[in-house]
């Protein structure tokens, strides 16, 4: 799910995937 090319919101993208899908698709 963690792209190589969004290394930088690494940090952020974990935070979404600890979060439910519905509010992962939120963020997408």
């Amino acid at each position: 799910m963690l792209l190589p090319t969004k290394n930088r919101n690494c940090h952020l993208h974990q935070e979404i995937i600890v979060k439910p899908k519905g509010e992962t698709e939120d963020f997408n």
